[in-house]
């Protein structure tokens, strides 16, 4: 027959091992999402340095022997292929007396008719970047946002029970505590110094 304090220790070994179990088969889970979010983050926080979901070309190019009316049809398919712009045409505007923009899917054209130049700009998405950015700016709404919410409840899970996943002088108790307290230092400390 057990004793009370011997069955107690043994409840909390199960718990303890049972712990252990979800969170490593949780963490497995979420590698790919935590790799998602955490490359994302790095590429958005620079997005004063650069674009992290699309690369940006410019270019201007001469070009003649087009037809005499910039605003027909026939001179937006001659210059679309003097170009060598093969994306569905949207739409044509003037933009002031000299200029005309033709937006294209991906790309727009400036067409200067004093200078017979055009400046075009073409916008590609990154590989992999775009749709990483695409997800963890929750662009695509309605059910991403119950993923990542889900997501973000395992995160929470995975935070607090790694707080228990280690005994004895390497544990909680004697010196984890104050790693979290250092952890949660450095957001306080930023929101009491920029906030």
């Amino acid at each position: 027959m057990q004793r009370s304090g011997e069955n107690g220790v043994d409840w909390r070994k199960k718990l303890f091992v049972l712990n252990r179990s979800f969170h490593r088969d949780i963490g497995y889970f979420c590698v790919g999402l935590i790799l998602i979010y955490a490359i994302s983050g790095i590429a958005v926080n620079h997005i004063d340095s650069w674009n992290p979901s699309y690369v940006i070309t410019r270019s201007e190019q001469a070009v003649s022997d087009l037809p005499t009316n910039p605003e027909s049809d026939e001179f937006e398919k001659a210059l679309s292929q003097k170009l060598g712009i093969t994306t569905s045409f949207r739409s044509r505007v003037r933009d002031t007396q000299e200029e005309i923009i033709f937006f294209y899917e991906g790309s727009r054209v400036v067409w200067n008719e004093t200078k017979q130049q055009a400046y075009v700009e073409t916008t590609e998405k990154r590989p992999g970047l775009f749709f990483a950015n695409y997800l963890h700016l929750n662009k695509a709404k309605r059910v991403w946002t119950y993923v990542a919410d889900v997501f973000a409840i395992l995160l929470i899970y995975l935070s607090l029970s790694g707080l228990f996943m280690v005994k004895g002088a390497n544990g909680f108790g004697r010196r984890g505590w104050v790693l979290v307290i250092a952890g949660l230092v450095i957001p306080l400390a930023f929101y009491f110094l920029y906030v």
